[in-house]
């Protein structure tokens, strides 16, 4: 049982890397939204009782912890998210600060993390090609990116649990 298509993380990809940071934002928002709601419509037996349409992108992410559907590392990692895409949404003069990406860096694991330093430490020779707010727009797709993927994973996760409990039962 396949919740997320190949297609949706090709879509997602490409989204990333084309776009200005606003619309990088507003769109990892809502491919981590669409995550949610496709995982509450398969973890839950009666996921229309709770009107998940209705819901805030923070209670859907809070139900999802409550559920343990999503590591706390992703409930941390979407809620940084969350943050960004409202101030982005709110202030026509917003930008991404260091302290935005040193933020979500922290909420990687300290293996990733360190991959991450390797990785900037290699980036720091694109200061001499582009301007720091553009790299700091890069550090945070590398962070959005990552944070799909562990949503991505999270979901797996749960459908593999439910798809071999459900066999059990039978």
């Amino acid at each position: 049982m396949q919740v997320i298509e190949r297609d949706d993380v090709k879509k997602f990809l490409r989204e990333v890397w084309n776009e200005d940071t606003l619309t990088v934002l507003i769109r990892t928002h809502l491919h981590a939204e669409a995550k949610l709601i496709r995982l509450f419509e398969k973890c839950l037996p009666n996921p229309k009782a709770l009107n998940i349409d209705r819901m805030t992108f923070a209670r859907k992410v809070e139900l999802a912890s409550a559920l343990r559907l999503v590591t706390d590392s992703t409930v941390a990692q979407l809620l940084l998210l969350n943050k960004l895409r409202n101030r982005f949404a709110h202030k026509l003069d917003a930008e991404i600060a260091k302290a935005d990406v040193d933020a979500f860096l922290k909420s990687f694991s300290p293996a990733f993390q360190e991959r991450l330093k390797v990785g900037a430490a290699q980036a720091a020779n694109l200061k001499k090609v582009i301007d720091e707010q553009s790299l700091l727009g890069l550090r945070l797709r590398v962070c959005l990116i990552a944070t799909d993927a562990g949503l991505l994973g999270n979901v797996d996760a749960n459908l593999e649990l439910k798809t071999h409990a459900q066999s059990k039962n039978a």
